[in-house]
């Protein structure tokens, strides 16, 4: 009964490993980048998760996973874009240089063709935006001049 119970979990587990992807494995072979997110695809992984697992396999390679990712699924951008910036920026150890791995990673998706809309935030209305005021413009007090600007 033992013997009759594990074979049949075989039968039904290893053919699902097969068609599951391997990523690492087809960079080891070589394959090309589209190629690689195709067999992905074709295993069953989304889009999200392929991009994640390819940027991490390969990060130097992010700008060519973007414009393969956005040739097979455009109306992804946004997606593609958060998954491939959570990755390669992740590891940004200031503020700044988070900010410059995240405009990287959406001005090659621009440049692949993504939809600008789609993955950028829009800014015109953005509550975070600050108004100038008085107070800001203020000189600090202790300084010389006493708040006048000087004539030179």
């Amino acid at each position: 009964m033992n013997v009759k119970l594990l074979a049949l979990i075989a039968c039904l587990v290893v053919p699902f490993q097969w068609v599951s992807a391997d990523i690492a494995a087809d960079f080891k072979a070589e394959l090309t980048t589209e190629k690689v997110l195709a067999n992905a695809m074709a295993g069953g992984m989304s889009i999200k998760d392929a991009v994640s697992e390819m940027v991490t396999l390969k990060p130097k390679r992010v700008v060519l996973i973007i414009a393969a990712a956005l040739k097979v699924s455009p109306q992804d951008a946004g997606v593609i874009v958060v998954a491939a910036t959570s990755i390669k920026c992740s590891n940004a150890v200031t503020s700044v240089l988070k900010t410059q791995c995240e405009n990287t990673i959406m001005n090659a998706a621009i440049f692949a063709g993504a939809d600008p809309t789609l993955i950028t935030a829009a800014t015109a209305a953005s509550s975070t935006s600050r108004a100038i005021t008085a107070t800001a413009l203020a000189p600090a007090s202790g300084g010389a001049g006493g708040g006048v600007a000087s004539p030179n």
